[in-house]
């Protein structure tokens, strides 16, 4: 994907009701502040330019009874880069192709709301969804932004959990797949007879791995629950049976068997202190609903629920 066709989905997207894009809740919290009317330039788009008066001032650009400054274009551009950190926001090219992709946005914009398109249902929804949403993690940003979580707490987690915090054996296998479970019966009586396993990998197996003679690499989770189980049983340099696979018929050698490990508290304490933070955090959020619920009375039809 080239660089402008990016700058257009990080603007376009971002700057739309797509709620659940990586990296764009900065810009739609930032953003919103020109729709719900708090901007003092970023005025309300008319559905016609017949008042629009001449550009003039702060005024960047300017649309019919749309016009956007230059402190919110640069405020803007501060946004965008925290999603595209490579785009060169001082580059003067850079910055007016920015210009451009909001310039056609906002004309999508008004022509949808000369048309009503702007009033159809599911448009009023969508951005009625998204007020909603943004009001909702505001709140619970104000409510969890005084929890904090110390190394006493980790360290009183740990040892509370230290018996289920471990990580779990490991497995150097190799895998030769083929198509038919005639042809594999065929590769392990050849690999039960001597045959070097590597090399019968690489010559018949179908698998990505065979460049490798068939190896997989160290890992920690089976594929698959049928070779987990053929797995299991194996000792090192053991040859598995045949087992039918997602790729075809399979057959496994286990190379080495680490032990499961007792992880140490410094190796993973930071991983514990985000988990524990979070918990925290959601606690505090469900204590205020529950609160909320002895002021509001909520009532549910269960019936239609069914």
């Amino acid at each position: 994907m080239n660089k402008r066709i990016n700058l257009f989905l990080a603007i376009f997207f971002c700057g739309s009701l797509v709620l659940t894009a990586a990296g764009c809740d900065v810009l739609k919290e930032k953003f919103s502040k020109e729709k719900n009317g708090d901007s003092s330039t970023a005025q309300k788009q008319g559905k016609s330019d017949k008042n629009a008066g001449p550009i003039s001032g702060n005024t960047l650009a300017k649309i019919g009874n749309w016009s956007i400054s230059v402190d919110e274009f640069n405020e803007r551009l501060k946004i965008l880069k925290e999603v595209l950190p490579e785009y060169d926001i001082n580059n003067e090219q850079s910055r007016a192709l920015v210009l451009e992709e909001i310039v056609r946005q906002q004309l999508f914009v008004m022509e949808a709301e000369n048309t009503g398109m702007a009033e159809e249902k599911e448009i009023v929804q969508a951005v009625e969804d998204f007020r909603r949403n943004l009001i909702v993690r505001k709140l619970a940003s104000e409510l969890v932004k005084d929890v904090t979580i110390t190394d006493e707490e980790v360290a009183e987690f740990y040892e509370k959990n230290k018996n289920n915090l471990v990580e779990p054996p490991g497995f150097h296998l190799r895998e030769i797949v083929v198509e038919t479970q005639a042809e594999a019966n065929e590769l392990l009586t050849e690999l039960l007879g001597g045959a070097d396993f590597a090399e019968v990998a690489k010559e018949k197996s179908i698998s990505s791995s065979s460049a490798n003679g068939g190896d997989i690499g160290f890992i920690r989770q089976i594929p698959f629950p049928e070779m987990a189980e053929i797995v299991a049983a194996l000792s090192e340099g053991e040859v598995s049976e045949v087992v039918k696979g997602p790729d075809g018929f399979y057959i496994v050698k286990l190379e080495e068997k680490s032990k499961e490990r007792s992880l140490p508290l410094e190796e993973i304490k930071e991983d514990l202190k985000a988990n524990i933070l979070l918990s925290k955090q959601q606690e505090t959020i469900i204590e205020h609903i529950n609160k909320l619920k002895d002021q509001f009375t909520v009532e549910v039809n269960e019936k239609l629920l069914k």
